[in-house]
C-alpha cells in the first residue's frame, strides 16, 4: 500500500455537503478544506488498522481491505453488491456533474510532487515525450515532457484505472476495475468485488478525450468487464486487443466494437478470472493466465475456443506472463505461493514445455524480501522482459513486488525503498511495485509504476529519478467536514 499518508489541501470554492458524498465513493486520504475563520479545537480523525501480532498492518494491503469493508458495504450486511455499488458511482458523477454547472468545485492546492499507486503506464509509438499514466484513484494523466510534468485528461465517472494500452494505430485503450485491488466486502476475505471498474474506455486522438466502450458497459456484457486487469494490444493489428478480466479472456478483432470471450475454453466453457496476458513481439502467439495456474497459448485465438489448454504454469498464487521482445518462441512467468515468492519460468517454444529459469532467484539472500513480510504478491506483482541495454539482443527481467529486482545477466536488487517526494536519491523507487513499460525507440528509458507514483530510469534501470510532478493522484483514505475555516482530513 502507499506507505506515504501525505496531506492535502483543497479549497472549497463554495459550500458542499460532503459526507454523503464520501460514503457513496469511499475516498480515501487527508486534506484541508476552507470554511470559516477559526482554527481551533480541530479534531482530526484517522483510520487505524488492525494490527496482528508481529505484523505492521499499516503498510500491508490488508488494513486498506478492512476500512474499505466498512464504508463500501451494504450497512445491513456489510457486502459491497457491484450492482449497487455502480448505482452509487453513477449518482456521484451525477451529483459531481451537477456541483460542476453550479461553480461547485475544488481546487487543488498540493503538495504537487506526490504521485499515488500506478498500474498502467504507455510510452506514445509516436512521441517519445508523451507519456500516459494509468492510475487507480485518478484516472489518466498525460506528460508531454518525458515525465517531467503532468497533466489530467479524465473525466469519466470512475477514476480506478487499471491498465492501458495503445495499438499501432495510436488508438488507447484504459480498463477500469481491478482483481488486484481491495474492494472492502467483508467475509469474502475482504476483498471481491475487488476494486469494481465499468468497463474499457478508448481514446481516438492521443488521450485528450475518452468514451466508454459501450460493448464492455452494457447490460449483457458489462458483468464480465468489472475487473479489467491487464488490456494488451496487438502489435501490428490496430483492431485487435486482448484483454485479461474477471469475465475471462477477451478478443476484440473490430477495435472494441465487439468482444469475444470463448477463446480460452474448458470443455467448451470459456474460463473466467483471466489474470495475464500477452502477445509474442510478432503478434502470432497469444499468451493467457488464469487462476489457479491455468495457461493458454497458440496462434488461434480468432477460432471459437481456440487456445490450446497446456500444463499449469502458476503455481496456485497470482501469476504474471511476459513475452521475450526478442525471441517470438519465448515467454517468462514468474508464479507465486500464499503471496510469496515462488519461481520465475522460461518456455522457448511458444508455451509448450517449460523450465525454472536459470540462474535463479538469490531467494537465500539476506536482502530478499520480495513480497515483504506481508506476503502481498496478490496485490504487487511487477514483471516485465525488456530489450538489454547493453545487448539489445538479449533480453532483461525485471520482477517487483514490495522490491524491485533486476537480471541482466545476474540477478540484483535494482532500487532500494523510498517514498514519493521523499529525499531523492538515484537508487530509490517507491516500494509497492505494479506496472513497467519502455521507449520502443530508446530501450533505456524505462518507466516504473508503483504506490508513489512514476519513477523513469535513462539508463536501462540502473538509476531512478521520481517523476510526480502534477501527478496529483494519490489516494484519499478519509474527507471530514467541520464548521471551520479549515478543516484537515
Amino acid at each position: 500500500m502507499h506507505s506515504d499518508f501525505s496531506v492535502f489541501i483543497i479549497r472549497r470554492i463554495m459550500k458542499i455537503k460532503l459526507l454523503s458524498l464520501a460514503a457513496i465513493v469511499g475516498i480515501s486520504g487527508l486534506f484541508i478544506t476552507k470554511m470559516n475563520d477559526t482554527n481551533e479545537n480541530i479534531k482530526i480523525t484517522k483510520y487505524s488498522p488492525r494490527v496482528d501480532e508481529n505484523v505492521d498492518e499499516s503498510y500491508s494491503a490488508k488494513g486498506a481491505a478492512e476500512y474499505l469493508a466498512s464504508v463500501r458495504g451494504d450497512y445491513k450486511t456489510g457486502i459491497v453488491d457491484p450492482i449497487l455499488l455502480e448505482k452509487a458511482q453513477n449518482h456521484a458523477y451525477d451529483k459531481s456533474s451537477r456541483a460542476s454547472n453550479l461553480g461547485l468545485e475544488f481546487e487543488f492546492m498540493g503538495p504537487s510532487n506526490m504521485g499515488g499507486r500506478t498500474r498502467g503506464i504507455v510510452v506514445d509509438n509516436e512521441n517519445s515525450d508523451r507519456i500516459y499514466g494509468a492510475s487507480i484513484t485518478g484516472g489518466v494523466y498525460i506528460s508531454t515532457n518525458g515525465g517531467n510534468s503532468w497533466a489530467k485528461s479524465w473525466s469519466a465517472r470512475t477514476n480506478t484505472v487499471s491498465c492501458i494500452t495503445q495499438t499501432s494505430n495510436g488508438y488507447l485503450y484504459a480498463g477500469t476495475g481491478c482483481s488486484f485491488e481491495s474492494g472492502g466486502q467483508k467475509s469474502s476475505g475482504n476483498g471481491a468485488p475487488r476494486g469494481t471498474g465499468v468497463g474499457i474506455y478508448v481514446s481516438k486522438d492521443r488521450g485528450v478525450t475518452w468514451e466508454l466502450i459501450e460493448s464492455t458497459s452494457s447490460a449483457t456484457n458489462k458483468v464480465f468487464f468489472r475487473n479489467v486487469n491487464f488490456i494488451e494490444a496487438h502489435p501490428t493489428d490496430a483492431n485487435t486487443i486482448a484483454a485479461a478480466t474477471n469475465g475471462g479472456l477477451q478478443i476484440s478483432t473490430d477495435g472494441g466494437v465487439t468482444w469475444s470471450r470463448e477463446v480460452a475454453c474448458n470443455g467448451g466453457v470459456a474460463l473466467s478470472n483471466c489474470i495475464t496476458v500477452d502477445w509474442s513481439n510478432d503478434g502470432a502467439i497469444l499468451h493467457a493466465g488464469f487462476s489457479g495456474g491455468q495457461y493458454y497459448s497458440g496462434t488461434s485465438w480468432k477460432t471459437s475456443c481456440g487456445l490450446t489448454k497446456q500444463p499449469n504454469v502458476g503455481d496456485g498464487g497470482r501469476w504474471m506472463l511476459s513475452a521475450s521482445p526478442n525471441d517470438p518462441q519465448k515467454v517468462y512467468a514468474t508464479t507465486s505461493t500464499g503471496g510469496d515468492y515462488s519461481d520465475v519460468k522460461v518456455s522457448t517454444d511458444g508455451g509448450a514445455n517449460w523450465a525454472s529459469f536459470n540462474p535463479p532467484m538469490p531467494v537465500s539472500a539476506g536482502n530478499f524480501d520480495l513480497y515483504g513480510s506481508n506476503t502481498q504478491a496478490n496485490y504487487d506483482m511487477l514483471f516485465k522482459a525488456l530489450p538489454n541495454p547493453n545487448d539489445a539482443s538479449k533480453d532483461m527481467l525485471f520482477i517487483g513486488g514490495v522490491q524491485l529486482w533486476r537480471f541482466d545477466g545476474n540477478w540484483t536488487q535494482a532500487a532500494v525503498g523510498g517514498g514519493s517526494g521523499s529525499e531523492p536519491g538515484l537508487y530509490k523507487v517507491h516500494v509497492d511495485h505494479h506496472a513497467i513499460t519502455y521507449d520502443k525507440k530508446n530501450p533505456k528509458n524505462i518507466f516504473f509504476g508503483n504506490d508513489g507514483g512514476i519513477y523513469k530510469s535513462l539508463d536501462g534501470g540502473y538509476t531512478f529519478y521520481d517523476m510526480n510532478k502534477g501527478y496529483s493522484v494519490t489516494q484519499y483514505y478519509a474527507i471530514a467536514h467541520a464548521n471551520y475555516d479549515y478543516a484537515v482530513g
